[in-house]
């Protein structure tokens, strides 16, 4: 009942008040007739106190929804539904068109009623010209006090519009009211026009008594009845431009203390509870919109930036890690450089061993080269020699048997003899001479097998060395030489002896009978003939033995070809695959010196990343700080 008791107060006072201002302005100025205000005064009350009643009720049941609201949003703090809202704002237009109905009926219909009611024996209450002014100071007035009353109420309803807790108008289109510049030029229209009807009833009145009576200082009534009537013309205007002020005014105060909330205290939790749907209203909804904007974005800034302080301070501890790995890993880096490096200068110096140990196996297989062709040409001369020996052998086994057939015909004669004594005398010399050289044979044959022992101990060595071997193939041939000339003197010698032993044999056939004087040194011969055979049977067995000692050297030569061939290979892969190797760490090396520098730039590039983490993290923690001030 808080509305409807307000509303009731409202319009009574209002009311009576703007009656008993028409009564007295219309007794006073436009009849003159100031005497006769209290007489029949009792039917207008009445018909007065029926239209006041009869609006009352109407605006009980139009009010008491309003009133039923706010009774439960008091007490329990309820908040209203749409519906309820819609009920309430249609009940203030409802009440409004009620409040300029009732006045219109009343002051106009109601004073056509007071005129046709009135008795008086004045002839001025049945003027028809008075009657008209009456009536059109009743309408202007009734207007004032329709917009006294219905913009009364509105202040009234302000803090309960606010209990609806209406944030925005465009909810509410269908209830909005009209636009403030409109109602602000109506009620400037009906307050001018209340004024002038004021301003315009004293000299209508005075002048109507001039014509029917005499007036005097007629001037001096009409200004000081002008001053009267301005002052209860410019009163009301006035009430009715306060409450509009006073209540614009307010919305203004109340609109800039909550901008100043926001921008102080940062609060955009409350909203603007509008008081009134006017334009001004759609003003403060616009303004509620935009709080509520500012209040989402500053909640998503919020989780935004808590978000981006979290991922920074992520991202922190992550450039932080990534640049003690960058730094672990540059060190790593510069270790493995240095290493590298190191390594390289040794992979140079093996290279420049490799080729020199592949120069030096190319030496070695020259000499061995050579060596095996000495050696082979020793065979040769060796194998030739053994020959001459077994000729030679031969030989002395044909003088054997020549012996034996001297020994077979010593008979036939003493001449032949002598001349066989003479022959074989000579025979007898050119064996010593034999003899010398078989002894020279018999030396080379026994240097040759020393020399074949060397050769075979330097041939042992000649894997890791191998140079005496060449010295030693030089005193081979060199005997070898020595053996070959020997035999050939003993060929000519033996050539010699077997022409002169012809020669005996035919001088013995010619003289038998000097046989008988060689008969006794045929076996001193026989025996010479046998030591030279037994002589050149051993050194054929010697001679054989150095061609099979020479054969197994010749062998071993051939092995040592063959695997120093096979090492020569092996070291050409070497080569190649130390090539190889001296190009993978040349750009092993320059690989790492790339890895150094790009690591330096990443480190470079970390390092601003970490100062843009920084200045993030800073920007951040001053948006926290600014955006903590915002209650969301």
């Amino acid at each position: 009942m808080f509305i409807f008791a307000s509303f009731l107060l409202l319009i009574v006072s209002t009311s009576f008040a703007v009656y008993f201002l028409i009564r007295g302005f219309s007794y006073f100025f436009i009849y003159r007739d100031p005497a006769s205000m209290w007489i029949n005064i009792t039917a207008p009350l009445i018909v007065l106190f029926v239209c006041v009643a009869i609006t009352c009720i109407i605006a009980y049941y139009i009010i008491q929804p309003f009133d039923s609201v706010v009774r439960r949003v008091r007490k329990g703090g309820e908040k209203p539904s749409d519906a309820e809202k819609n009920k309430c704002l249609a009940a203030y237009r409802k009440i409004a068109v009620l409040l300029f109905a009732s006045n219109f009926v009343g002051f106009f219909l109601g004073q056509i009623i007071v005129v046709l009611l009135r008795k008086s024996p004045n002839p001025v209450f049945s003027s028809m010209i008075h009657i008209i002014v009456t009536i059109v100071y009743s309408v202007s007035a009734g207007s004032m006090a329709a917009g006294i009353e219905i913009l009364g109420l509105n202040e009234i309803l302000v803090p309960y519009r606010k209990m609806l807790e209406i944030h925005t108008v465009e909810s509410f289109n269908e209830r909005k009211a009209f636009r403030f510049a409109t109602s602000t030029y109506l009620m400037f229209f009906i307050s001018m026009f209340y004024v002038c009807i004021n301003i315009a009833v004293v000299p209508f009145g005075l002048i109507y008594q001039l014509q029917t009576s005499s007036h005097r200082n007629a001037i001096g009534t009409f200004l000081s009845e002008v001053g009267i009537a301005s002052i209860f013309a410019l009163v009301p205007p006035m009430i009715i431009m306060r409450i509009v002020l006073n209540g614009f005014s307010k919305r203004i105060d109340e609109n800039i203390k909550r901008v100043h909330d926001i921008a102080n205290n940062g609060d955009l939790t409350s909203r603007l509870n509008l008081a009134m749907m006017d334009d001004y209203g759609s003003l403060s909804g616009a303004i509620n919109v935009l709080i509520k904007q500012l209040s989402l974005m500053f909640k998503d800034l919020k989780n935004d930036t808590d978000v981006v302080s979290e991922t920074s301070d992520i991202l922190t501890e992550v450039t932080d890690s990534a640049q003690s790995a960058l730094s672990g890993m540059i060190e790593a880096f510069k270790s493995i450089d240095s290493d590298s490096k190191s390594r390289n200068e040794l992979i140079y110096t093996a290279n420049k061993d490799v080729d020199d140990l592949i120069q030096d196996v190319e030496v070695v297989k020259t000499h061995i080269l050579e060596q095996t062709s000495a050696i082979q040409e020793n065979s040769a001369s060796i194998t030739q020699m053994s020959s001459n020996i077994a000729s030679v052998a031969e030989m002395t086994r044909k003088a054997d048997e020549v012996s034996t057939l001297l020994t077979q015909t010593s008979s036939k004669g003493n001449n032949a003899i002598n001349s066989a004594i003479t022959s074989i005398e000579q025979i007898q010399s050119m064996s010593h001479e034999v003899q010398g050289i078989v002894k020279i044979i018999q030396k080379i044959a026994s240097q040759t097998n020393l020399l074949s022992m060397n050769a075979a101990i330097e041939a042992a060595h000649a894997g890791s060395m191998g140079q005496g071997f060449a010295v030693v193939a030089d005193e081979v041939r060199s005997l070898a030489s020595s053996s070959a000339k020997s035999a050939k003197d003993i060929q000519e010698k033996i050539k010699e002896m077997v022409a002169k032993i012809d020669g005996g044999v035919e001088a013995i056939a010619v003289a038998g009978r000097s046989f008988r004087e060689i008969e006794e040194n045929v076996d001193h011969t026989n025996a010479l003939i046998r030591t030279i055979s037994s002589a050149m049977e051993e050194q054929m067995v010697g001679a054989s033995e150095t061609l099979r000692t020479t054969n197994d050297m010749v062998s071993a030569i051939q092995a040592i070809k063959d695997l120093t061939e096979h090492e020569s290979v092996r070291a050409a892969n070497v080569r190649k695959t130390m090539k190889d190797v001296v190009a993978s760490s040349e750009a092993a090396v320059k690989l790492v010196a790339e890895g150094v520098s790009a690591s330096e730039v990443m480190s470079t590039a970390i390092e601003q990343v970490v100062d843009s983490v920084g200045s993030n993290r800073r920007a951040v923690s001053s948006m926290n700080d600014a955006v903590k001030i915002f209650k969301v």
